[in-house]
């Protein structure tokens, strides 16, 4: 299982499991902060990657993005490989509209799969783990409504339009975020993320062609940027509260609001 932290190669960076430092799959977190921080940084990695190769990861989830507390701020989250061993297509769960349906629709010659996928990829993975997740390696016993179609049978027909419906309608169904974060933080970005994908979502299926190169270059610049100055803010604002807990910055945003 190599680490994918340096642009040379989506599947090998020269870094083995053995010798890096110790680091925890995301689905290992331990903080609202920490699963910003290293979606963050997993995303400037996959960028990297993309830019180098124009090839994508293909299996951005939450046992492939990693976070390792004691490297330097901005380097702490990463991507590794899929581990073909248990799962050799990576995690259906996570993956985008265009992968699920490649699967099922073979035949068709539109659906390529580029760095947006993987963007794609990041939004489910970040609107996994408020909904599923209670607290660090606490799960709902129950997932809510909102998950249980594109989780239970992830491959599905189903799961692929609901996904679909999402991404070019009007994202997930707010109210469903764990009172253990941030409804505002994490849903308003999921929002924001949102809006950027039914974009170019939209303007990819209207060619109904692939996307040249000079044309992924420059869509690419501009989606990777986007992602990341939405996220940024937000982890500027939590930050901002400094060791107050991220599920009390709906608090204290509600109150700011009605003051104003």
């Amino acid at each position: 299982m190599a680490i994918s932290n340096k642009p040379t190669s989506v599947k090998s960076s020269g870094s083995s499991k053995d010798s890096a430092p110790p680091y925890r799959t995301l689905r290992h977190f331990e903080s609202p902060k920490e699963v910003l921080h290293a979606i963050r940084d997993a995303i400037m990695v996959n960028q990297d990657v993309w830019d180098a190769t124009h090839v994508p990861h293909g299996n951005v989830s939450l046992d492939t993005i990693c976070f390792q507390a004691t490297a330097p701020t901005g380097e702490r989250g990463f991507l590794i490989d899929v581990d073909a061993s248990s799962k050799p297509n990576g995690d259906p769960v996570f993956h985008s509209v265009n992968s699920l349906s490649r699967d099922l629709y073979p035949e068709d010659p539109n659906v390529s799969i580029d760095y947006l996928d993987d963007l794609e990829s990041f939004y489910y993975v970040l609107a996994y783990i408020p909904i599923a997740f209670t607290g660090p390696s606490t799960k709902h016993p129950t997932l809510p409504h909102v998950l249980q179609s594109w989780v239970s049978t992830p491959s599905s027909k189903e799961a692929v339009l609901e996904k679909e419906a999402m991404i070019t309608g009007y994202g997930i169904e707010a109210g469903h975020t764990d009172p253990y974060f941030s409804s505002y933080v994490f849903e308003t970005l999921l929002d924001d993320w949102q809006t950027i994908l039914r974009y170019r979502f939209e303007q990819k299926a209207a060619l109904e062609r692939p996307r040249t190169t000079e044309q992924l270059e420059r869509d690419s610049k501009e989606d990777y940027e986007d992602f990341l100055e939405r996220i940024d803010w937000f982890i500027d604002l939590v930050e901002q509260f400094g060791e107050v807990e991220v599920s009390e910055i709906d608090k204290r945003m509600n109150t700011f609001q009605l003051d104003q």
